[in-house]
């Protein structure tokens, strides 16, 4: 007001209000009821009882508060608000906390786990005349994920164990740091088959983050193949005399790969040689042999190895027939016949050579006959040896000849006696 100086006077008025409630700048004030008063007051005539002026309202700091929800563990540190609260509001405006991203504090399981909220914004027709100075953090709970452990069973070659081997699969959280294991893998059965049953014990989850999960299992059951298991056989033959035929005996038998305890054997088949001729050290091969034994089942005979054996010659004797003669001062004979014994019906081999003689020179009835220095001939002859000839008889018979003599001249003495010369 304009008053004197040193006057006392007291200005005062009844209302005062904006033209809007809003944060501005300048904005209209209406002044009612302007009145003065004091001890100069009477000396003074107010002119006005309203009055125009302007001021800015500026914007109320307030802070934001919320709650998040717990969780079970998710592998990262996300949060779900909810529930959002404003403290320092007017009452009856319209403003709320909206959007921002709610995070713990890190992934890991725990309780009482800080939350943060950041970027949080006002809402509301009257978000403008506000600011948000922050929001408090609030805390939730991050439980253990519950994890199931899996098998797959892998298949193996029969070793007469029931040891079985697995892979173990869980549904961990992509990126976590985790080990599945188990304490013992065992098949149902030792023996070859499709799909048998795998019995895994002891699983456990070790790792970095292992504690972030409950493990729901510590057993399971898969199944796999047990595949035969490939062996091989041996075998000895038997050496033989020379028959034509190139069969063989078997002497032993064994087999190699067979596990200790099992009961298995190598049966049946045919052993041949090479071929039927004699020689040292001749291939054989068993043809046709299959496995026996209970625990048979179990195994592939892939293939059987050679031996060797000796097939030697085979001993025979030989006969021959003689030709009768008449007494020529000499003991040769001459052969009529030539036999073998005991060579092979099919084999080529003859009995040839050799110098037939009579025991002596003199005329005689079944006289023997020896044949020394004969041999063996034909193809087939080196399969066999010539133990010996049998001897043979034939006959001498004595030489007919005829005399010649000569008679002395005589004379006539009446008589037919004559002299011999």
């Amino acid at each position: 007001d304009n008053r004197v100086t040193g006057d006392i006077l007291t200005t005062a008025y009844t209302t005062a209000s904006f033209t809007n409630k809003n944060v501005g700048t300048g904005i209209t004030i209406n002044v009612s009821g302007i009145s003065i008063s004091g001890t100069d007051s009477g000396n003074y005539n107010l002119t006005n009882t309203t009055a125009t002026s302007s001021a800015n309202i500026t914007a109320k700091h307030i802070t934001g508060t919320f709650t998040a929800d717990n969780k079970i563990y998710d592998g990262n540190t996300s949060a779900t608000v909810l529930t959002r609260a404003l403290e320092g509001t007017i009452h009856g405006d319209t403003v709320t906390l909206t959007v921002g991203t709610a995070t713990f504090a890190n992934k890991n399981v725990g309780t009482g786990k800080i939350v943060t909220l950041t970027d949080a914004i006002l809402d509301g027709t009257d978000k403008g005349n506000y600011i948000l100075d922050s929001v408090a953090t609030t805390t939730a709970n991050i439980t253990r994920r519950d994890i199931t452990v899996s098998a797959t069973g892998v298949e193996k070659v029969y070793d007469g164990t029931l040891t079985a081997t697995v892979t173990l699969s869980d549904y961990r959280v992509t990126g976590d740091i985790l080990t599945a294991a188990y304490t013992t893998a065992t098949f149902a059965n030792k023996n070859v088959g499709i799909g048998i049953t795998i019995n895994v014990t002891g699983i456990s989850i070790t790792g970095t983050d292992s504690g972030n999960y409950n493990l729901t299992n510590t057993t399971a059951t898969t199944s796999a193949n047990i595949t035969a298991k490939h062996i091989t056989g041996n075998f000895t033959a038997d050496s033989k005399i020379y028959n034509g035929s190139t069969t063989a005996s078997v002497l032993t038998r064994s087999l190699v790969g067979v596990i200790a305890e099992d009961v298995v054997n190598l049966d049946d088949g045919t052993a041949n040689f090479n071929d039927k001729n004699v020689g040292n050290n001749k291939t054989v091969t068993l043809t046709g042999a299959v496995l026996g034994g209970s625990d048979k089942n179990n195994y592939v005979l892939d293939s059987v190895a050679t031996t060797t054996a000796n097939i030697t010659v085979k001993h025979i004797t030989g006969n021959f027939t003689a030709e009768n003669k008449i007494y020529d001062r000499t003991t040769s004979a001459i052969v009529l016949t030539r036999t073998l014994n005991d060579v092979i019906l099919s084999d080529t081999v003859t009995l040839v050579g050799g110098t037939a003689t009579f025991a002596d020179k003199n005329v005689g009835t079944g006289k023997i006959v020896t044949l020394s220095g004969a041999s063996l001939d034909g193809i087939d002859k080196n399969n066999y040896t010539l133990d010996s000839v049998a001897t043979t008889t034939a006959n001498i018979s004595v030489k007919h000849i005829t005399g010649n003599f000569t008679a002395n001249n005589k004379v006539y003495d009446a008589t037919s006696s004559a002299v011999v010369l």
